[in-house]
């Protein structure tokens, strides 16, 4: 019963590891993505307010995508769309 409860305690721990790492990484693209405006206007030649649509269309679909991935979450269960979900993260930010 002991030897359970500490791996219970481990796994627990894990899980908020791997959120935490997931939320950090989620907001470092997001600040990619703000520091880039600047350059991507100049190199366009477009001003720097049209170049922000790029940050709130950005925004807009990650909100998309976060309502069809709950969706397959329910479908498929949500251990498993999160692992499939890691793994093309990782790929894509390589």
């Amino acid at each position: 019963m002991q030897k359970q409860a500490i791996n219970t305690a481990t796994n627990n721990w894990w899980v908020l590891v791997a959120i935490g790492i997931f939320a950090f990484m989620s907001n470092l693209d997001a600040s990619i993505v703000n520091i880039a405006i600047p350059v991507m206007g100049r190199q366009l030649n477009i001003p720097l307010n049209q170049a922000e649509w790029v940050v709130s269309l950005y925004l807009i679909f990650m909100c998309a995508l976060l309502l069809f991935f709950g969706r397959l979450g329910d479908m498929y269960g949500k251990v498993r769309i999160f692992r499939i979900g890691t793994g093309v993260f990782i790929l894509g930010s390589f």
